[in-house]
């Protein structure tokens, strides 16, 4: 008659122990050895699993990491610009609006014959009185004659006959509507300016222009910062100066970098020398000094490049980290199991 004792991963055959007087001791022996080879085994095949297994997870996620930053960042950058653009055809059209007014256009047309101050009065009143109230973020409107000399004005700030005739919002703004940042010396803030043109009768009578904060598009940052950029990233717009013209969250102060902050990242000098793709995620360290990936586009109302950035250490950890759980789970899970038929071999054994 063969017994046959199952140990694990082995098939002993123990019929030379059969039947001798030293049976039993010889095979209490041979279950001792082997338990600790079936500890020997679950050790080393836990070992080879996770160390497999990890090299692969690591492998994997290093050939998919581009891929999946280029989407995630192009996606962002890509919806965002496009939040801000509307956001500034929306300020453009009503500059237009503004320029399509008839008591504007007639108290320009009267203006082109010389400065009669009854008219200049008439035209401030008009731009406080309707104007300037139409919007809170708006806090300046004011008229340019056709040389660029400021005929009427909502605020203080700004004075009649001042001189706008080499200023770009004035010489842009005499064909089509315009928009540029700028750091308002006068108020002594950060903002957009718009001017569109003003026409009677097919004749060039003047420009309207708007000052109005940059809040709008701050909000649109940041609620996009808040959805996609995790705890390390930023979104921020920068001009064809390559300066920051809207707040960084990591910078202090008044200004928190808005027209102070130069950027100088690969994937902001790309998107204004139009070199490469803009859907290529740049590697770079940003004014931090951190270690990003970032990308950058360039936006179709304005001048600007709107940026968004992520920390390399983000990128790869969080999800790496997430990758590692799944792993240390499946391990104790193989693990349990393992221990489960080896105690349940153990135990025909003993029988």
């Amino acid at each position: 008659m063969r017994n046959v004792f199952k140990g694990g991963l082995l098939y002993i055959y123990c019929e030379r122990f059969w039947g001798d007087g030293l049976g039993l001791r010889n095979s209490v022996y041979l279950v001792n050895k082997m338990k600790r080879l079936n500890f020997f085994t679950l050790v080393v095949f836990v070992l080879a699993y996770v160390f497999v297994f990890t090299g692969y997870i690591v492998y994997d996620y290093s050939l998919t990491l581009k891929k999946d930053i280029n989407t995630d960042l192009g996606i962002s950058v890509l919806t965002h610009a496009n939040n801000v653009d509307t956001f500034l055809i929306g300020k453009k059209d009503r500059a237009v609006d503004f320029g399509s007014d008839g008591f504007i256009k007639n108290q320009l047309r009267d203006l082109m014959t010389g400065h009669s101050e009854d008219a200049m009065n008439r035209l401030d009143e008009h731009l406080i009185s309707n104007k300037i109230i139409v919007d809170d973020s708006f806090y300046e409107v004011f008229a340019l004659d056709t040389h660029g000399e400021v005929v009427g004005t909502t605020g203080y700030k700004v004075k009649r006959g001042m001189d706008f005739s080499e200023d770009s919002l004035f010489l842009n703004g005499k064909s089509n509507p315009f928009v540029k940042d700028i750091y308002d010396e006068e108020f002594a803030r950060h903002g957009i300016v718009l001017s569109a043109p003003v026409f009677l009768d097919d004749v060039f009578v003047g420009v309207i222009v708007i000052r109005m904060t940059m809040d709008g598009v701050q909000g649109i940052l940041k609620y996009a910062e808040d959805l996609t950029v995790g705890v390390s990233g930023q979104m921020y717009i920068t001009d064809n100066e390559f300066k920051m013209i809207t707040f960084s969250r990591f910078l202090s102060g008044s200004e928190q970098g808005a027209f102070v902050q130069n950027v100088a990242s690969e994937s902001v000098v790309r998107c204004f020398t139009n070199v490469g793709s803009w859907r290529d995620v740049s590697e770079s360290v940003d004014f931090r000094g951190n270690d990003v990936f970032g990308v950058a586009l360039k936006l179709e109302e304005a001048n600007w490049c709107l940026v968004v950035e992520k920390n390399k250490d983000e990128v790869f950890w969080i999800p790496f980290k997430e990758k590692l759980f799944s792993l240390v789970m499946f391990a104790f899970i193989s693990i349990l199991i393992f221990g489960i038929i080896e105690y349940y071999l153990r135990w025909r054994l003993k029988e």
